[in-house]
């Protein structure tokens, strides 16, 4: 870059940033991005349009694909001119065929890299081994996380992206071989074992985590990291390792004298850390492995959020600690302490003594499951230590979960552990000492996050719960109709009408939000699968998704003795020689691991006390139902496939493959699965014999037809014989009506609000002026609102306060920013289905911008509120002083609040001056605060305090429903 042109850094290896000067450049919304993105990962090269519109929209793009992407190229080159001045700097030009991208070789920091790793490799092919490392370390701090990571969360999958990451990994294993003979194994151990376990196929790496724990004096370990690839190979890919890595197996064995020393000596060097300094330190390479990256956006620095925080201790028999000072029976519990929390996702952030404390969040956009997890973690800790497995007395654990509002803090000082701080670490510490051995509680807050997936029992003290065990998450039967479901269950069904064997899915994903109705569709699905006739019809069977204690071992207990054939009659002899007979048909390569780990299941009364592995049962079982496919036609369905380990993930995606010609039986398995999943596993949908199917929100008439069939279903105190509401069919309407108009198409909280029609002694009243919202559904919204990430919640929430107000000029007053830095996350809101776009085609130089609201009015309520009451006093006041501004040359504004003002007077039945002096009161403001209002102030106000419209009217009639009507509610939300 010359001194004639501002700075400007290109940073691709990570979310994509452009940095002028020391500042962030704005860029838009993601399309503008993807456009910048994918013409930086091609630098210097003219790219296609056609290539471009692919790249952006897939293989249909629609009409106006070539007119959004001369959009966003001019964006592009308005945002990007800045940056040149006499006629240097990065420039975006139009070149036949398409665009093209000019910028300097080190404004970029994939060109850097690429640089730095072919200097790299030519210093090592000369044999300055020292220097390589230098360079490819440089190479690697430039990686801030996945390349263009934002991008590939918007959905974006190219495979330039995946050759990138190739690349990173390539570069990564010459460091490591560079540092290895530099006999740097001690340095990088933790480095090797961090990335085996991101990337455990790559036998470059096995080899060299072997090398670097034998050249440790750790051969035992070295031998056991061959025997487990060998497992997983055998077991997933039905390969052996390669021939290096055999052999380095064998020389490990004959503790060859090549593997003690490095191929390449050292010399001894001084480090400086100057920043010309020739040598790099060898400090640890920035491109940590996928999982480390993730567990530090976890957590980042001084953060605020809600999570579940598990205390767990250890105690002897006798209520003692060790009191030699020593570890002992301890360093088994905190073994098992750590390999539950990470299987669940926990991080453990502290050990005093025999006493534990491990952090639940979610560090995935749409994971909301922390309490569950934090549970579960609890339960499994507790299963594994219920039976004395020392010659020592047997040790006794003890837990509480408490969920709620957390700070956590990273230091800058490297290796310093998370600091958590809140009320529920304190509320965990105080109620441990008063929990029964084996015993685990959880709060009034975790027990309602829980209760629909675990069984609780009232404990002492009040308030407290005991957590029993996991609930069998599908019911007996459904009450609920399966509404707007009909085109999914088709398509499912039609999957068992192909031969079997033929080359149609074997695994199929159910994808949705909470409380879409997958469950509902699952078991649909399964019941109509086994009442299929004929010899040709499937074996249906259910599986939970992982295995947390022995109440999850019925699940599998039922569907291993169906598919052995044994008969509740049947003596234990009799049912042990049909689970031979079974196994050695499914798993004669395996047979006697197999018999090992699946025999407790048949083993009855006996089934919850045996001293395994809850998922190494659960694994087995899996293995053996592949196998038992090759025989007889079998469908598998699992519900909540997100919340499943990494192993059984592994497995049910391995099992996505075609029987061999000539095998009768094949295996569908049909599982459901929140968007999680994918955030897990991006290339979930990629994988070949599998396929997705996303359940999107009810539209209006299926909530409507949802409703009126549930409050005109029979009641059950009148034996089915007449309708619950004989008297008001034309409310039902009116309430179906109200309510389509101002919920998200979900279920469970239409299912909300019934229970709060039908069963007025579990309403939840709301304070005054205010709407009235379940309380599930305010959970739900805030859950998904807490999903966002800060800069977009940050905005959601002034789009929430200003209501009618929320012109994206309106929205930048409000937050103190400037226009350009609001219109991306507002259009990322748009994309996100938080927000939507009340102005359809604008003028694009209208000085008010585009009007924007939510999608749906419950989530602006809950955002709102959220927001305290001196905060929206500012907002306002802000508001109210660009209203001043804008009013009188665009009477428009004026007139839509007015408009709406009278229409909110009419709905509440409350004059204007009402409504102003109930909106100053939750404001805690006194009249003369907004003394100056004048006309259109005081209806943006009001507007502004008061519930919507449609949420006052939903409130009306649900009222009036009440009132005659107190019906306790049945079984609407099953």
């Amino acid at each position: 870059m010359t001194a004639d042109a501002i700075p400007t850094d290109f940073r691709v290896l990570g979310s994509l940033e452009v940095i002028r000067d020391g500042a962030t450049v704005p860029l838009g919304g993601p399309r503008r991005r993807a456009v910048l993105g994918y013409l930086l990962l091609h630098c210097g090269q003219a790219v296609p349009t056609s290539r471009l519109i692919a790249a952006l929209w897939g293989d249909h793009p629609p009409p106006s694909a070539r007119k959004g992407l001369q959009n966003a190229v001019w964006h592009l080159r308005a945002a990007l001119s800045q940056g040149r001045t006499r006629g240097r700097g990065p420039e975006l030009v139009t070149c036949a065929p398409g665009y093209l991208l000019r910028a300097d070789a080190g404004d970029v920091d994939l060109l850097r890299f690429q640089e730095l790793t072919d200097q790299g490799r030519a210093s090592f092919a000369e044999g300055s081994v020292r220097a390589a490392s230098g360079l490819w370390h440089r190479a690697l701090a430039l990686w801030r996380g996945r390349a263009l990571a934002d991008l590939a969360e918007a959905g974006f999958s190219w495979p330039e992206l995946r050759a990138l990451e190739e690349s990173r990994l390539d570069v990564l294993e010459d460091f490591f071989d560079a540092e290895l003979r530099l006999g740097h194994h001690d340095t990088v151990l933790a480095e090797l074992q961090e990335a085996v376990r991101a990337e455990p196929r790559r036998e470059r790496l096995l080899e060299q985590l072997m090398t670097a724990l034998y050249r440790g004096g750790r051969q035992a370990e070295a031998l056991a990291v061959y025997r487990r690839a060998e497992s997983s190979l055998a077991e997933n890919l039905g390969l052996e390792p390669g021939r290096a890595l055999q052999e380095l197996e064998s020389a490990i064995l004959a503790h060859a004298p090549e593997l003690s020393q490095p191929a390449h000596e050292p010399t001894a060097v001084t480090l400086t850390d100057g920043p010309h300094s020739s040598q790099a330190p060898h400090l640890r390479p920035k491109a940590a492995p996928e999982s480390v990256r993730r567990d530090r956006r976890t957590f980042p620095a001084d953060v605020r959020t809600q999570a579940t925080v598990l205390m767990l201790r250890a105690t002897s028999g006798e209520g003692r600690h060790e009191e030699d000072g020593s570890d002992g029976p301890l360093a088994e519990v905190d073994r098992v302490a750590l390999e539950e929390a990470a299987r669940f996702g926990g991080n453990v952030v502290a050990r005093l003594g025999a006493t534990w404390l491990v952090l639940f969040a979610d560090p995935r956009p749409h994971d909301q499951n922390h309490a569950r997890r934090a549970v579960s973690a609890a339960l499994a800790v507790r299963y594994r230590f219920a039976h004395t497995r020392w010659a020592a007395p047997s040790l006794g654990v003890r837990a509480v979960v408490a969920t709620g509002d957390v700070v956590t803090r990273h230091s800058s000082v490297p290796a310093t552990p998370l600091a958590v701080t809140g009320a529920v670490v304190d509320t965990c510490h105080g109620l441990l000492p008063r929990v029964p051995e084996h015993t685990v509680y959880v709060t009034e807050a975790t027990r309602r996050c829980t209760r629909s997936a675990i069984v609780h029992r009232p404990a002492v003290p009040e308030g407290c719960w005991e957590a029993v065990g996991t609930r069998d998450a599908r019911p007996d039967g459904h009450s609920a109709p399966l509404i707007g479901r009909d085109d999914e269950l088709a398509s499912l069904m039609h999957l068992l009408s192909e031969p079997a064997g033929e080359a149609g899915p074997r695994v199929v994903t159910v994808i949705g939000e909470g409380g879409l109705g997958k469950s509902r569709l699952l078991d649909e699905f399964a019941a109509r699968a086994a009442r299929l006739p004929g010899p040709g019809a499937p074996l249906v069977l259910r599986a939970p998704a992982t295995l947390v204690d022995g109440s999850t071992l019925t699940v599998l207990a039922q569907g291993l003795r169906r598919c052995c054939g044994i008969e509740d009659g049947d003596s234990p002899q009799t049912a042990r020689e049909k689970l031979y007979e079974a196994v050695r048909r499914a798993a004669p390569q395996d047979e006697e691991r197999t018999l090992i780990r699946l025999h407790p299941l048949i083993g009855g009364d006996r089934l919850l006390e045996p001293p395994m592995v809850p998922h190494e049962v659960l694994f087995a079982w899996w293995k053996f139902m592949a196998g038992t496919a090759m025989h007889r036609r079998l469908v598998v369905v699992v519900d909540e496939l997100d919340f499943a380990d990494d192993a059984v993930l592994d497995l049910v995606e391995s099992l996505a493959v075609v029987p061999a010609p000539g095998r009768r039986g094949a295996l569908l398995v049909v599982a459901g699965a929140r968007p999680a999943l994918l955030e897990r596993r991006p290339h979930w949908e990629s994988v070949r014999q599998s396929r997705t199917m996303s359940l999107k929100h009810l539209g209006a008439a299926a909530v409507r037809r949802y409703l009126t069939t549930v409050l005109d279903a029979p009641d059950a105190e009148s034996d089915g014989q007449g309708p619950r509401h004989p008297r008001l069919p034309s409310a039902n309407e009116h309430f179906a009506g109200a309510l389509a108009a101002v919920v998200p198409g979900n279920p469970r909280v239409v299912a909300a609000y019934i229970r709060d029609l039908l069963d007025p002694a579990t309403a939840e009243r709301p304070g005054a002026g205010e709407a009235a919202l379940p309380g599930e559904v305010r959970r739900f919204t805030a859950a998904r609102l807490d999903a966002l990430p800060e800069p977009l919640r940050r905005v959601a929430c002034d789009v929430a306060v200003l209501g009618e107000a929320a012109w994206s000029t309106a929205v930048a007053e409000a937050g103190g920013r400037r226009h350009e830095e609001v219109t991306g996350p507002l259009e990322e809101l748009v994309d996100h289905g938080v927000l939507v776009d009340r102005d359809t085609d604008p003028p694009p130089t209208a000085p008010v911008g585009h009007r924007y609201g939510f999608r749906h009015e419950t989530d602006r309520q809950v955002a709102r509120s959220r927001v305290p009451s001196d905060e929206r006093a500012c907002v306002h006041r802000a508001a109210v002083g660009w209203l001043a501004t804008v009013a009188d040359g665009h009477p428009q504004v004026a007139t839509h609040l007015r408009m709406e003002a009278l229409h909110l007077a009419a709905a509440t039945s409350r004059p204007v001056p009402d409504l102003l002096e109930c909106s100053l009161r939750k404001l805690d403001a006194s009249p003369q605060a907004f003394a100056d209002l004048d006309r259109t102030g005081v209806h943006y106000l009001i507007l502004a305090e008061t519930p919507a419209t449609r949420l006052v009217e939903l409130e009306r009639v649900a009222e009036f429903c009440r009132r005659h009507r107190p019906v306790r509610f049945g079984g609407a939300g099953k």
